[in-house]
């Protein structure tokens, strides 16, 4: 067993101080994100600003209410997910593309309540406050929410994508349940 150094020792301060340093260099390490998708993982996405539009990040909630909506993005995040190519024909225009452009300049609780109301209101209240804009407007705006998507998206995609002995693409990282 180890000889017990006194507490007022030159030693024991050294020891003590050592082991803080030690503690500070690994919360340092800890905090300091590893390279690769999760690197963002929990980085905030800072909103997006158009016209008189707030785009927000994009959430685990919004993913729920594309399900609940149909939207053809759920289906290219599924795709992009596995490393499969998307069968979606999702056209940036019209009643989906209100849709995303409202789900992501709303907060999730007023969403919440919304959905409450059915999924009818919300596509209706989508096309009442989008299809009456000038033409291309909602387009600038759904380009920055397809944005949110894409960046939230990004920590889910896998680290890459090999080639297998066929040439055919494969996910890496995919995890099969």
């Amino acid at each position: 067993m180890a000889e017990a150094i006194p507490l007022d020792s030159p030693q024991a301060a050294k020891t003590i101080a050592d082991a803080a340093e030690k503690r500070e260099a690994a919360a340092r390490a800890a905090a300091t994100p590893l390279p690769g998708p999760l690197a963002d993982a929990f980085s905030p996405h800072p909103d997006i600003k158009v016209g008189n539009y707030t785009v927000r990040a994009f959430c685990e909630a919004d993913y729920e209410y594309l399900q609940t909506l149909e939207h053809p993005i759920v289906d290219m995040l599924i795709a992009a997910f596995s490393g499969k190519e998307s069968q979606s024909d999702y056209f940036a225009s019209g009643q989906k593309a209100w849709e995303l452009c409202y789900l992501l300049t709303r907060p999730i609780d007023d969403l919440d309540a919304q959905f409450k109301n059915g999924v009818q209101s919300v596509k209706d209240a989508a096309k009442a406050e989008f299809s009456k804009m000038p033409f291309g407007a909602p387009s600038i705006i759904h380009a920055a929410a397809l944005k949110q998507v894409m960046d939230a998206g990004k920590t889910a995609i896998a680290y890459g994508s090999s080639e297998d002995s066929e040439g055919s693409k494969k996910n890496a990282a995919a995890v099969q349940s």
